[in-house]
């Protein structure tokens, strides 16, 4: 079952609390949950979206209190949505997350000179969820593949 004004799937049930794996050299983020599109942005009052933004930059200030630093931060982003509907991966921007990474102080900044980034779309699950995997990059860094 979908809401009319959010387009996103009403939950049967409560979402999991976010998760957070540490193991040697690498950092999964799991949030049950998908930030905005660029078209939702595009729908929100400014003072919606400043709301949503703070909401996703805090979370992640709170779930990495207290990781170090990664001094060259391979970024990768998954998307599991919901519901089944056409997805753009441009318009699926990881800015909220890129920018709750920065505050948080695990990554230093999110430009490209310093941060290898990349983010996909995968396949719909019945409970939506972001999965983002940060791991020390470097010369000659192989990216982790799926």
């Amino acid at each position: 079952m979908v809401n009319k004004k959010t387009g996103r799937a009403k939950m049967k049930h409560k979402r999991p609390e976010p998760v957070v794996r540490q193991e040697p050299g690498k950092l999964t983020i799991i949030i049950y949950d998908i930030p905005p599109s660029l078209n939702d942005w595009h729908g929100m009052h400014w003072a919606a979206k400043t709301k949503v933004k703070k909401q996703w930059e805090n979370m992640l200030i709170v779930l990495l209190r207290g990781y170090k630093r990664v001094e060259k931060p391979v970024v990768r982003i998954t998307y599991y949505p919901d519901i089944e509907r056409r997805r753009d991966k441009d318009n699926m921007t990881p800015k909220w997350i890129m920018d709750g990474l920065v505050k948080s102080g695990v990554i230093q900044d999110d430009n490209a000179k310093v941060v290898d980034l990349d983010w996909s779309i995968g396949p719909v699950v019945e409970i939506g969820r972001t999965e983002i995997v940060i791991w020390e990059g470097g010369e000659g860094c192989i990216p982790m593949l799926r």
